[in-house]
């Protein structure tokens, strides 16, 4: 089975560094990808502001870059419209 996990900030997990900020979404959301992928299933998730050199044991997809956009639209483009991308 193909499943997708949307957690905008499932990057932070894996940075391990003063900056990164994550919680208990972003911890579930990896044991979940994990856990399903062990079962054998095709994990996918889309995450938001993935760096470059960042290595993530997931197939992942960068939906958007939150500081594009204009301040006052910003849910919607790059937030919505990326994510909904994504789902194409």
């Amino acid at each position: 089975m193909k499943i997708c996990i949307v957690s905008p900030n499932f990057p932070l997990y894996f940075r391990r560094d003063d900056t990164a900020k994550f919680a208990g979404a972003e911890v579930q959301a990896v044991f979940l990808a994990g856990a399903l992928l062990d079962a054998g299933h095709e994990v996918t998730v889309a995450v938001a502001n993935l760096r470059q050199d960042e290595s993530i044991p997931f197939q992942v997809v960068n939906a958007y870059n939150s500081g594009g956009g204009l301040p006052v639209v910003r849910f919607f483009h790059p937030r919505m419209t990326g994510m909904l991308r994504v789902f194409r």
